[in-house]
């Protein structure tokens, strides 16, 4: 197919309407009209991802997050990130990225979190006009557990050696569990709010 006809089906699933304001989501880098037969899916499109890419013969990089948050003050191509760009060029690479928009959707990253992690009857911690759509998911467990056994089975799912907890009483029972992917630290208020017994979310700072 060509990369028009893939970003057709990915804007179908995750709108742009969906995503924030300032998120400058969409066609990256690349001929929207170009034949496609290899993807690559990626969180963040890095010199070593684009490296793969090249080596794989990939035609086509679906990330998550957009590639160019700020513009390029140069292209001095002695730079990585400029020799990335370059490099994409140079091997007719298209790149679409899809940010808030597939955070938000039905069906979309936040409810693949909150599934994997077994929560269920789910909503938005800040649902879009539609009541369907919106930033992170709040659901229950179908059994009640610790805040220390929730804490291995998030350790346990997303496979990483640790997880941050910030919590009184470790052997608190927990049923109510908001999650939200990425820097969710603005939205802890909204997951109180809504009445999650924990939250878990990627980044979070001092100031919450």
């Amino acid at each position: 197919m060509i990369a028009s006809e893939l970003i057709a089906k990915i804007e179908a699933h995750a709108p742009r309407e969906l995503a924030w304001e300032r998120d400058p989501i969409g066609l990256q880098i690349g001929d929207p009209n170009r034949d496609i037969k290899t993807v690559m899916t990626t969180l963040d499109v890095r010199p070593e991802v684009v490296t793969e890419a090249i080596e794989q013969h990939v035609d086509f990089i679906f990330a998550h997050h957009p590639v160019m948050f700020r513009p390029a003050k140069n292209l001095d191509l002695s730079q990585p990130q400029n020799k990335m760009y370059a490099d994409l060029i140079k091997h007719d690479i298209v790149v679409y990225a899809a940010h808030t928009n597939l955070d938000a959707a039905t069906d979309g990253m936040n409810d693949w979190l909150a599934e994997l992690l077994g929560i269920t009857q789910t909503k938005p911690i800040l649902p879009n006009a539609d009541g369907v759509t919106g930033l992170g998911r709040i659901g229950t467990l179908a059994t009640p557990m610790t805040v220390a056994q929730f804490a291995q089975q998030v350790r346990a799912v997303f496979d990483v050696a640790t997880v941050r907890v910030i919590a009184n009483d470790l052997q608190r029972k927990i049923r109510t569990v908001a999650v939200l992917g990425g820097d969710g630290g603005s939205e802890y208020p909204a997951a109180l709010a809504a009445g999650a017994d924990a939250y878990v979310t990627a980044d979070l700072y001092y100031r919450v």
